[in-house]
């Protein structure tokens, strides 16, 4: 796999600049995560291609009133109007306090919200974190921003119960021991927000958050997490929602681990704590334990997965390729290199 490559990302970012969090359609715009994540893989030219093609299917940028509250920030939590607001209070964040003071700071306040926008939130703060370490610039800077203020402006908190005496020495085995949401109760039609609300009928899920000891090595921690998603993602995968879905599982624990170099050792613990619980929640939510699992695909080779990905096109794909392979490079586990083509296999939705 080739190098990564920021050379066309600021073009691309500025070009974004005039754009909201949102699709014409309603869905989450993915365009500047994509930037990002192509630049990554070493794709300038078709980072700058792909965010040309898709300029169009991006709704205008909302107004900022400024309405916001900085005095009572936990009230204005949650609120996808106050976007822009949230947004506008972010970049004087970052320049009282530079990028990664603001990025720790506001990582730790919002990560019991992770679920923000099925995830969107801090995938997004991800991606600008990556690009900044990567160079330092204005308009990355305010990507950061907009990744901050998704994060904020549709903030999700999920149950939540800590007083559990259960606590698990591995991912694996806390995953075990995680009850599903019965067939016949999933909501599997519509948006991954409303698919979580037979969430609150579990009883035991609140207090699932407590059920996992990250008190060992951060980056084994996350590692696990992404090896289980991308097993789930192999074993449930059989509809382009699902690929959606289970892609989200992983590209989370990615943002966590894009986000590590960052912050405070304590906001990581936290983000990984509540990270556990989002990737928890979509398990619950979807799987199906009674399906027996598909042949995973066999692995292919990291240039294989660029050189497809690019070709695919699908924003889900190139974000879902990239991760794997930022994983793969970090555990050596083979896993990794059957993900993408599962994904293709139903990606992009028609």
């Amino acid at each position: 796999m080739a190098a990564s490559d920021y050379g066309s990302l600021d073009q691309s970012l500025g070009a974004l600049r005039a754009f909201g969090p949102d699709l014409k359609n309603g869905l989450s715009n993915h365009v500047p995560m994509v930037a990002e994540a192509l630049c990554a893989l070493g794709e300038s030219d078709a980072s700058r291609t792909w965010v040309s093609a898709h300029l169009s299917t991006i709704a205008d940028r909302p107004p900022a009133p400024f309405q916001l509250n900085p005095a009572n920030w936990q009230g204005d939590l949650g609120k996808p109007p106050l976007f822009s607001d949230w947004q506008r209070y972010f970049e004087t964040e970052i320049s009282a306090l530079g990028w990664q003071g603001a990025l720790d700071r506001w990582a730790g306040r919002l990560a019991p919200g992770l679920f923000a926008s099925a995830t969107h939130g801090i995938i997004r703060t991800g991606h600008a974190a990556r690009a900044l370490a990567a160079g330092d610039t204005d308009l990355r800077k305010a990507e950061l921003a907009d990744g901050l203020a998704l994060w904020a402006a549709t903030y999700q908190a999920l149950p939540t119960r800590w007083d559990t005496p259960l606590r698990y020495g591995s991912v694996a085995e806390a995953f075990s021991h995680l009850p599903l949401v019965p067939r016949e109760k999933q909501k599997t039609d519509g948006l991954i927000t409303e698919a979580l609300a037979p969430l609150n009928d579990l009883e035991v899920f609140a207090g699932i958050i407590a059920w996992l000891d990250v008190s060992g090595s951060p980056s084994s921690i996350a590692e696990d997490l992404a090896r289980q998603q991308a097993r789930h993602f192999l074993a449930n995968v059989k509809s382009p929602l699902l690929a959606i879905v289970f892609t989200h599982a992983v590209t989370s624990v990615h943002a966590i681990v894009n986000l590590a170099p960052h912050v405070a050792p304590a906001t990581l613990r936290s983000l990984l704590t509540y990270g556990w619980q989002a990737g928890a929640a979509l398990y619950a939510a979807y799987a199906d334990e009674t399906t027996p699992a598909d042949q995973a695909p066999p692995p292919e080779m990291a240039a294989e997965i660029v050189a497809a990905a690019v070709a695919n096109g699908d924003d889900h794909v190139i974000k879902l390729s990239e991760a794997c392979l930022a994983f793969h490079a970090q555990t050596g586990d083979q896993v990794f290199l059957s993900v993408p083509a599962r994904a293709r296999a139903y990606l992009p939705w028609s």
